[in-house]
């Protein structure tokens, strides 16, 4: 049977095979996410630059307004008292030329004396600035500023939402003269920023920070609260507010399939070296195996014991090439020594066996022989199957060895052999043992212990036939 090192080859090289899955595995897995993570930063990269691009055409929109307005604003800073009636083909060139624009209002004193177009917009005729509350700390800001202040998004007061531009228009001599107002259309402005092509794209969400409530202008909080960690946050500068576009991108960690199918290879190419290399070790410690222990009965074989002797010899005694012949031939070993001898046995009526009941039988009678003295194997003692029914043993003592130590260990493995076997069939048979020992001697070598056990082993037959034993 195997022997403790077999079994602890064994154990390793299931460890080995655990270790080298384990570590090629995490290479794969480590490749993955390398891969993973800079296709993560290309696509945040693509991302951003893609959300800038919308940025852009929002303020490109909301700035398109004030441009058509400039020339307005110009004109009544030039003719100051003009009669406010005579505006309104002015306002409707105006109109009509402006992209996203839902009205256009006229505020002398801040007081709305004109908007076009009328229809839908009578209601803010006659307002003041100052009397609208959520409305006037914009245009105070505008007056303070001397400059554009885009407000929104702001409830009109004519109904649904928008962004108003408020441009102040300043006397010659540094005089308020009034404000001039464009409402722009939201849902207009963003669809010509071509908003929808970034929806598919992102969960979106452009809000003015400053707005009591958020101000959502397009989305909502909502949208981004589940990734907000992932959003991507982009300012707006519209002519003197600052508004904040979000944008969480949809299906950003959705892997493509060449990278999904690149780690499902490694990880196949991981088992598959894993399990080479369990299938190289099991066969190399199995065909070590084969080499040293006897297929039918699992004891040590002849070559096995040529290598537990050579080892016992190369530990127990002296270097022969440090002793004469002479001094070899009467050296002493000391007594400090673990020795050993070989005891050699041949089965006494294994061919009668055989011929009687077949191969099958005289193969049961080999494995029960081999099991009883695999029982006797100890540290000391241990048996190995020489071929047919040869068996020999190695049997070691610590202290000073003797004939009467061995003569009392064959007396045993006898004893062994003796007992009747039950064979499968229901036949009992029994058989003895003829068995030769010898112990070692300082200028001895394996050669030599096996033929000495063996000749005092068939001498041991002999007799027993001169007795009419066999």
């Amino acid at each position: 049977m195997p022997s403790s090192s077999t079994l602890l080859s064994s154990r390793l090289t299931r460890l080995m095979t655990a270790v080298i899955l384990v570590v090629s595995i995490s290479v794969v897995e480590g490749f993955y996410h390398l891969l993973s993570e800079n296709r993560l930063a290309q696509e945040n990269a693509a991302s951003a630059q893609s959300l800038s691009t919308l940025r852009t055409k929002i303020e490109s929109q909301a700035n398109s307004a004030i441009y058509l307005v400039q020339g307005l604003v110009a004109f009544f800073r030039a003719y100051p008292d003009i009669n406010i009636d005579q505006v309104e083909p002015i306002l409707k060139n105006v109109y009509q030329d402006g992209k996203n624009v839902r009205s256009l209002a006229v505020a002398p004193d801040l007081i709305i004396r004109m908007v076009y177009p009328r229809v839908g917009n009578e209601s803010i005729l006659g307002l003041d600035f100052r009397d609208l509350t959520l409305q006037w700390p914009y245009v105070k800001k505008a007056i303070d500023l001397k400059d554009t202040v885009l407000d929104g998004p702001v409830n009109l007061v004519q109904g649904g939402k928008g962004l108003i531009n408020r441009v102040p228009i300043f006397r010659e001599n540094g005089q308020l003269w009034g404000m001039v107002s464009v409402v722009l259309d939201i849902e207009s402005l963003l669809k010509a920023a071509d908003i929808d092509q970034y929806t598919s794209l992102f969960n979106l969400h452009l809000y003015n920070p400053s707005k009591p409530g958020g101000g959502d202008i397009f989305g909502s909080a909502n949208d981004i609260a589940a990734n907000a960690s992932e959003a991507i946050r982009l300012p707006l500068y519209l002519h003197n507010e600052g508004w904040i576009l979000e944008g969480v991108p949809i299906d950003n960690h959705i892997m493509p399939w060449w990278m999904l199918a690149l780690r499902a290879v490694g990880w196949l190419m991981s088992l598959l070296l894993a399990l080479m290399y369990f299938i190289l070790m099991r066969e190399h410690r199995r065909n070590r195996i084969l080499a040293n222990f006897d297929e039918l009965t699992g004891l040590p074989n002849r070559r096995a014991f040529y290598r537990q002797v050579e080892f016992l010899l190369r530990r127990l005694i002296p270097s022969k090439s440090a002793l004469s012949k002479t001094q070899a031939a009467h050296a002493v070993m000391p007594k400090s020594e673990a020795y050993f001898g070989v005891v050699y046995l041949d089965l006494n009526g294994f061919k009668a066996i055989n011929d009687t009941y077949g191969h099958e039988a005289g193969d049961e009678v080999l494995v029960t022989i081999a099991q009883r003295l695999s029982t006797l194997s100890s540290r000391h003692e241990r048996f190995f199957r020489l071929g047919g029914d040869e068996f020999v043993g190695v049997l070691r003592f610590d202290g000073t060895m003797s004939d009467e130590a061995m003569t009392l260990a064959c007396e045993r493995i006898g004893a062994a052999v003796k007992a009747p076997i039950d064979l499968t069939s229901g036949t009992q048979v029994a058989l003895s043992t003829a068995m030769g020992y010898t112990l070692i001697q300082v200028s001895d070598d394996i050669d030599q212990l096996l033929s000495r056990a063996d000749q005092q082993m068939y001498q041991h037959k002999q007799q027993a036939v001169s007795d009419g034993h066999l």
